[in-house]
């Protein structure tokens, strides 16, 4: 059975960062991840060489929601944004309540336990 988003975010094994999918030292090691970073981490078990070489967070973004969305996974269903209500992407709103919002990943997980729900009684 494939990992929801909501419990791969509560496993990731790096903290969590804002304003880019990843927070590195000065050595270029990661030492952050996004939300969006983490449910990637948490889904894939590490995270791909591009993402570990790339610094262009824009690009990072794109690329961890393409990855996440051809797993299975609904970063572009539409859904209602749990501050604003106005309807967005959920890879666009995980993003919004990271940096945005200043959500923590666990309340991110709290809102996508319901999401995730909602789009499995609603295909």
């Amino acid at each position: 059975m494939k990992k929801r988003m909501a419990e791969a975010l509560r496993e990731s094994q790096y903290p969590q960062t804002r304003g880019g999918v990843t927070a590195r030292s000065d050595n270029g090691e990661v030492i952050g991840l996004c939300a969006l970073g983490q449910i990637y981490e948490g889904v894939f078990g590490e995270l791909p060489l591009r993402i570990l070489s790339t610094t262009t967070q824009a690009l990072l973004t794109v690329d961890v929601r393409a990855a996440l969305e051809n797993a299975g996974y609904p970063m572009f269903q539409v859904a209602k944004h749990p501050v604003t209500g106005e309807e967005h992407t959920i890879g666009w709103i995980i993003e919004s309540l990271n940096d945005s919002w200043d959500y923590s990943s666990s309340e991110i997980a709290t809102w996508l336990e319901k999401e995730e729900e909602r789009i499995a009684q609603n295909g």
